[in-house]
């Protein structure tokens, strides 16, 4: 049954170009020197971000240069699937969006370091001062 939907997916292949966006494991299996291990990167990548160029599906981990001139005419980039950002550069923004979250708790947690070391060299110091006073005290209680 499988051999038969691989068959039947790989003839139409020969007819039209696979949708990068859309397309099952099976169809990108299709595509040369596209295994399972790709196919399944294809999908993971995609999950995040909308794939609208040969620049963009480079970024796939193991998808090159040479993977893409070999299947140059056999891929296309569609519309993508779910809530995924329309285009690439609305991925990139939410990427930064993360970025600058993180910097911002950060930034806090720096803050809340600092005043908590503020607060520890502040206790220090009355620790300090009230171990001379009451070394002062015993000096005069002995005199």
């Amino acid at each position: 049954m499988k051999t038969l939907i691989a068959l039947m997916l790989a003839v139409g292949a020969l007819f039209a170009a696979v949708n990068v966006n859309t397309a099952s494991m099976e169809e990108l299996m299709t595509l040369k020197g596209i295994g399972e291990k790709k196919a399944k990167a294809i999908i993971s990548y995609r999950k995040k971000h909308c794939i609208k160029s040969t620049e963009d599906l480079m970024m796939v981990k193991g998808i090159g240069e040479a993977t893409i001139q070999k299947n140059r005419r056999d891929i296309s980039f569609g519309k993508c699937r779910g809530s995924r950002s329309g285009d690439s550069k609305g991925a990139k923004k939410s990427e930064s969006k993360k970025s600058a979250a993180k910097s911002t708790a950060k930034k806090k947690s720096t803050a809340s370091k600092k005043s908590k070391s503020d607060t520890k060299s502040k206790s220090k110091a009355k620790s300090k001062s009230k171990t001379k006073s009451k070394s002062k005290e015993k000096k005069e209680k002995k005199k």
